[in-house]
Parts: C-alpha cells; sequence; structure tokens
C-alpha cells in the first residue's frame, strides 16, 4: 500500500514538470518564430520602399519559403515577364498586402494554429495613426528551420489563393 501512495505521488509530482516542460517548449517555439519573421520585415521592408523585391526574395533567400509558395510566386513572375506589359501578375507586394510600402514592420502576436504559427505583422505608424495590421504571415518548421507558407490578408483572402486564382484567369485568357 505504502508502494502505490508512493507512486501516485510520483505521479502527481511529474504532471505539473511535464506540463511546465509542454509550456516552456510552446513559449520557445513562440519566440523562435518572432525572431524570424521580425528578422525577415527588418530585412524586406526597407528594401521595398526603394524598388519592388519579390524576386529579389526568391534569389536570395528562397529557402525562408516553403516549396510550394517559392513556385507558384515564381510562375507569377514568369507570366508577369511575359506578357508584354499587360498586368497579369500581382499588383501589390504579397509580403506587405500593400502597394505602397513603409521602411517598418512590427510583429505583434504569434499563435499556433494546428502544426503552423500565425504571426500578426503590423506597420509603422504614420504621423496621427497607431500603425494598421498588414498582414498575417503562415509559418511552419520543416527539417529543423522555418519557413513562410503563406501569407493571409486582414480583408479576406490569403496569398495562395491569389495566385491560383491569377493563374486560372490566366489560363482562361491565354496569357
Amino acid at each position: 500500500m505504502k508502494l502505490h501512495k508512493l507512486a501516485i505521488g510520483c505521479l502527481l509530482l511529474c504532471v505539473p514538470l511535464s506540463l511546465n516542460a509542454q509550456s516552456r517548449t510552446k513559449q520557445l517555439e513562440t519566440a523562435s518564430v518572432r525572431k524570424f519573421v521580425q528578422a525577415f520585415y527588418d530585412w524586406y521592408a526597407p528594401l521595398a520602399v526603394k524598388s519592388p523585391t519579390l524576386d529579389l526574395v526568391l534569389k536570395r533567400k528562397p529557402s525562408i519559403l516553403s516549396p510550394a509558395l517559392a513556385k507558384a510566386l515564381r510562375d507569377d513572375l514568369a507570366a508577369e515577364a511575359k506578357s508584354n506589359g499587360d498586368l497579369v501578375g500581382l499588383d501589390f507586394d504579397p509580403f506587405l498586402n500593400s502597394q505602397d510600402p513603409v521602411s517598418s514592420y512590427k510583429v505583434v502576436s504569434v499563435k499556433k494554429k494546428g502544426m503552423s504559427y500565425l504571426a500578426s505583422v503590423r506597420s509603422a505608424p504614420m504621423p496621427g495613426s497607431d500603425g494598421t495590421l498588414s498582414v498575417i504571415a503562415e509559418v511552419a518548421k520543416s527539417r529543423g528551420r522555418w519557413h513562410f507558407t503563406n501569407f493571409h490578408y486582414p480583408e479576406g483572402g490569403d496569398l495562395l489563393k491569389e495566385l491560383k486564382d491569377l493563374k486560372r484567369s490566366r489560363a482562361n485568357t491565354g496569357k
């Protein structure tokens, strides 16, 4: 009987330790996602203010994008390059959700959703405003590294859906 009580006591002590370890792991992952996303925006936003930089991401930092997202973006850029001046691809910066980006963006929250994390990114405040939610970056880990899998927009929709719709539209018009 004493051994049974001792086993139960040990079990009761281990459960909170296990929950603490899980909580700590989640905090570390969330911090890691925040750091990854913020580092991207710290690098990318100042470049985007100067000129379109989507192709720069694909050339200099392709590993930060999931293979599916990178392929969809490359296909869109290739279609745009072949279009003889017609707009057949994205007409905004998909990472900033803007046609007129500012030079600074900040990750304001990170939450877990299934196997991914959603990082809400806010533009730097302009005089007289508090900044607006620009984009929600979806991030997942593969082979021990974080990568962007999609970008969701506060007004609705997401980058992968937008790229799929554009591709369908080009197929229907023959462009």
